[in-house]
């Protein structure tokens, strides 16, 4: 603490000897408590009077009343008349040991008092002896006074223990005020001079927002208005000295990022641990063959669930924090400029509009709605009634309500997803949809794509597809607030609401796709169950196989297209002159991908991986392998893919302006 605040601490030290107890200015009237505390002691003085022989009462009422007048000598010869005739009362060697020093005789007041406690260490008799060896004078000894009053702190009432705060704060031991406030409010919380001295506490400690929060309770439970002006102006010049604004705000921002920190490395590293016991569950089947497939049999899934809502709840509690620091990032350039005295006007723009742009742009990810586009081409079951049979066919093996509504995709994709509020989603009341790349049917057998059905409804039964809006939200606020910054230039690393976008961005992939691959795993037993292990193995392979090809059979049909005379009739019956994968080159890719070792962001375990654990689950082979293509689903497969086709070349067209004429549909 510097010089300056010395001073204000001694400055109070002396208010507080001016105003604090009755007995030494009368200008303030003692709490309830204090005063409960002498009636207490007074009683019980006269109890122990009442026992005294020969009677002695007279002449201590009389020694008190001299006292209370301010007549110290004659209540000093009053004392010594009880004492004359009981020698050992101890009560009277401590007020006679009061009345001298008030007569600043202290050589016989120390004497007294030292009498006095060796007949009995009581916190009275400790209190008044430390009060005398603080005294200036040739017997002073500070350490043996704060010795004592430590002593007598334990077992202090109400009234020793004030005095004892009295004491310590005249004799600066800070520590001690501290704990005689502590033991105050264990006595009674509610009175102005505990109060007072948890300020006075409080500002040795230098927590002068604290110290000015107790004063006002002291003022409320009865300080006199001069006392808490004169304390609440000294409190307040401290607190202003003390640090400067930006300093002190500075560090509680600092530990609120440490903390913010902290959540999301504690976050990460459950990432980290929920991921290797992902690959432990999932290995699990290779001694364990009934092992669930049940979600909510699975621990795991439980906590996954709840580490990634916690995760997003993280995201929007961590919003503002990041929009509040690029402000006072953009703040404290321009107050820098302007403390230098030269402000580059076009600099300044670039901050205003980058923080500016920054904030509006994340703001508004928080209101933009998900799309409810359909995700392809719609297609009427009931013009598919062979297709609808095995929906239903399926689900009923599955366990699971069957999809309402099916889209038509260009490519090779199978995915499930449900429309419909949160409660209806919770409730089983979604719309399920099934999204149906009709690529993936060339080539692709019957049972084999009732296994990769039955893994698609796996996610149904387990309610993969509900209760996900939390996690979608926070996806699309992610996606948005990133275009909307690169729309206004600031997508760069020293924009922090950019890093904090690309970071969080990680660490939600990083959980959510560790949640995604056990989705995976136990979506997988259905299959394996229902239709399988060769079934489920013959169909993953085929999904991934014309994956592989299908990208490069359209990009090199488009590009022939397009400068061909851009006619498209249909993309899937179109042979390219060049482009196509050769077989021995897709086995060959088609074999690094089954065995590719997955990224900690990726969504699906290793297919090589997969494939063992179903083999393990599926306690028989229950492949028929019937021969029939999963294309005889299907009575007009040749107005699908051309129906398919002119919605590619529109988009085509709307995404590079390249027109392909596609047949009618």
């Amino acid at each position: 603490m510097t010089a300056e605040l010395s001073i204000q601490r001694l400055w109070i030290l002396a208010c507080l000897l001016t105003w604090l107890l009755p007995g030494v200015a009368h200008a303030q009237q003692p709490s309830p408590s204090f005063e409960a505390a002498i009636d207490r002691f007074d009683a019980k003085l006269l109890e122990e009077l009442a026992t005294l022989q020969p009677d002695v009462g007279e002449q201590w009422r009389a020694a008190n009343e001299a006292r209370e007048a301010g007549d110290q000598a004659r209540a000093s010869d009053l004392y010594g008349e009880v004492l004359a005739v009981h020698p050992t009362f101890d009560h009277a060697l401590r007020r006679r040991c009061g009345t001298r020093m008030q007569q600043e005789r202290l050589a016989d007041a120390l004497a007294d008092c030292k009498a006095a406690y060796e007949i009995r260490n009581s916190p009275e008799n400790a209190v008044i002896l430390a009060r005398v060896l603080a005294t200036a004078g040739p017997n002073r000894d500070e350490p043996r006074a704060k010795s004592l009053l430590r002593s007598a702190l334990p077992n202090a009432d109400f009234a020793a223990a004030t005095l004892i705060c009295e004491l310590a704060t005249q004799l600066d031991d800070m520590l001690l005020v501290d704990q005689c406030a502590a033991r105050l409010r264990t006595i009674d919380e509610s009175s102005w001079e505990t109060q007072l001295f948890t300020a006075i506490a409080a500002g040795f400690r230098g927590e002068f927002e604290d110290a000015r929060r107790a004063l006002d309770r002291a003022h409320e439970a009865g300080l006199e208005d001069a006392t808490y002006e004169v304390f609440s102006k000294e409190f307040s010049e401290m607190l202003a000295d003390a640090e400067p604004p930006v300093l002190r705000y500075g560090k509680q921002f600092g530990w609120v990022w440490l903390l913010w920190i902290g959540l999301a490395a504690g976050l990460i590293a459950a990432g980290i641990a929920l991921s290797r016991m992902t690959l432990s569950e999932a290995n699990r089947v290779l001694t364990n063959p009934e092992a669930s497939a049940h979600a909510t049999e699975s621990r795991l899934h439980k906590a996954y669930a709840t580490v990634l809502w916690l995760t997003c709840a993280f995201y929007y509690l961590s919003v503002p924090l990041v929009l509040l620091s690029l402000v006072a990032l953009g703040a404290g350039i321009i107050l820098m400029f302007l403390y230098i005295g030269h402000m580059p006007i076009k600099f300044a723009v670039i901050v205003v509009v980058v923080v500016c742009g920054s904030v509006f742009a994340v703001i508004k990810s928080f209101f933009a709605k998900a799309s409810d586009s359909a995700p392809g081409l719609a297609l009427d079951l009931s013009e598919a009634p062979g297709l609808r049979q095995t929906l239903d066919e399926v689900a009923a093996k599955v366990g699971t309500r069957p999809v309402d509504h099916v889209y038509l995709e260009v490519g090779a994709d199978i995915a499930v997803f449900e429309r419909g509020g949160l409660l209806a989603k919770l409730r089983g009341k979604g719309e399920r949809c099934l999204v149906l790349g009709i690529a993936v049917l060339e080539g692709m057998d019957m049972q084999a794509f009732k296994a990769i059905l039955a893994h698609e409804y796996g996610h149904f039964s387990n309610d993969d597809t509900a209760g996900g809006n939390f996690a979608l939200a926070v996806r699309r606020s992610i996606m948005n607030s990133a275009h909307g910054l690169a729309m206004v230039g600031a997508a760069d690393w020293y924009n922090p609401a950019w890093l904090f976008l690309n970071g969080f961005h990680k660490l939600f992939l990083h959980i959510s796709q560790g949640a995604s691959r056990l989705q995976e795993v136990l979506a997988d037993r259905w299959s394996a169950r229902c239709y399988g292990a060769s079934s489920f193995e013959r169909g993953l392979r085929h999904v991934i196989a014309v994956d592989l090809r299908f990208d490069a059979h359209a990009n090199a049909v488009i590009n022939e297209a397009a400068h061909g005379g851009g006619v498209l009739r249909n993309i899937y019956q179109y042979t390219p002159a060049k482009g196509e994968i050769e077989a021995s080159e897709l086995e060959a890719k088609l074999q690094e991908a089954v065995d590719a070792e997955p990224s900690p962001y990726d969504s699906h375990p290793r297919p090589a991986d997969r494939f063992r654990w179903a083999r393990a689950i599926a306690q028989r082979d229950q492949d028929d392998c019937s021969a029939e293509p999963a294309w005889a689903l299907f009575s007009d497969r040749a107005e699908i893919e051309e129906w398919l086709t002119g919605a590619l070349c529109e988009r085509v067209r709307a995404q590079t302006g390249v027109q392909l004429h596609a047949a009618e549909p």
